[in-house]
């Protein structure tokens, strides 16, 4: 039986690697973008898909400092016919065998019945050698067994393969996974997505993620709302405001990182000082 090397606690740490996306994707682990049904999901991952291939800023404005030479996207539900039909539509443009589409006839669950499936994820690992960005659309595409997706301990599991199945390209994880039921407020009558934990199934869907945000295109607005739901760095501003021109996306706003917040209370507070004295 093979015994991991220690690593101690003094053990220095190695040169933090740039986020593939500053503000979006961090360069290794697995980040969830939680969206309501028909609001774009696939689209929004096909741009960021372009984006870290070709180098060119996200949406218009947020840069990628190291592009990737390889993506796979693996589709789990539909036909991989739509996926490269929105492709079309939406006019971006990779470098050529870049950009490789695993559609779901070769889809498998990960888990079934609380167990893995050491078989597929080797199969999967193989698919996806040597890419930088590996996206699964969408998570519950690749889970097996009744009331699933509620399961916390399976659920957990489940992304912990994605990680494994990343890991020998040490490639970051993105997963398209689908909001749950508005929540009636008894107060207003209106149905609404709670703040946190609005992602359909069991809570370690967001607790085991590195980054995540919601998806959303609130009435009677025409911007999509790209809201921070969590994640693990400081420098990820609170929101990103998309406008929608035919099939593809614009930054016309972002909100404050934790930095910037607590830049400006400490601002506040030395100027409320100032005014007492």
């Amino acid at each position: 039986m093979l015994t991991p090397d220690p690593l101690w606690i003094e053990t220095p740490l190695p040169p933090t690697p740039p986020d593939l996306i500053p503000g979006v994707l961090k360069r290794h682990g697995v980040h969830l973008i939680v969206g309501e049904r028909d609001v774009g999901k696939s689209l929004i991952a096909l741009e960021i898909a372009a984006s870290v291939l070709t180098g060119q800023a996200l949406w218009g404005k947020l840069p990628v400092p190291h592009p990737v030479a390889s993506v796979t996207y693996i589709l789990g539900e539909h036909d991989s016919e739509s996926l490269r039909e929105l492709w079309a539509l939406s006019g971006l443009m990779v470098p050529e065998l870049s950009l490789r589409v695993v559609g779901p006839e070769h889809r498998h669950p990960f888990v079934a019945h609380g167990k893995t499936n050491a078989a597929v994820v080797q199969f999967y690992q193989e698919i996806c050698r040597g890419s930088g960005l590996i996206i699964f659309d969408p998570l519950s595409a690749f889970m097996a067994g009744a009331e699933a997706e509620n399961d916390n301990t399976g659920m957990r599991e489940v992304l912990n393969v994605t990680s494994d199945i990343a890991r020998p390209s040490a490639a970051t994880v993105l997963i398209l996974h689908h909001m749950g039921k508005p929540v009636l407020n008894p107060k207003t009558g209106e149905y609404r997505h709670p703040p946190t934990y609005a992602s359909r199934g069991a809570s370690a869907i967001e607790d085991a993620v590195m980054g995540l945000f919601y998806l959303t295109k609130p009435e009677p607005r025409e911007e999509y709302h790209l809201k921070r739901g969590r994640f693990k760095a400081r420098n990820v501003p609170s929101f990103y405001l998309l406008r929608r021109d035919a099939y593809r996306h614009t930054v016309v706003a972002k909100g404050l990182t934790d930095q910037e917040k607590a830049a400006r209370a400490a601002a506040s507070v030395r100027t409320e000082c100032q005014d007492d004295t």
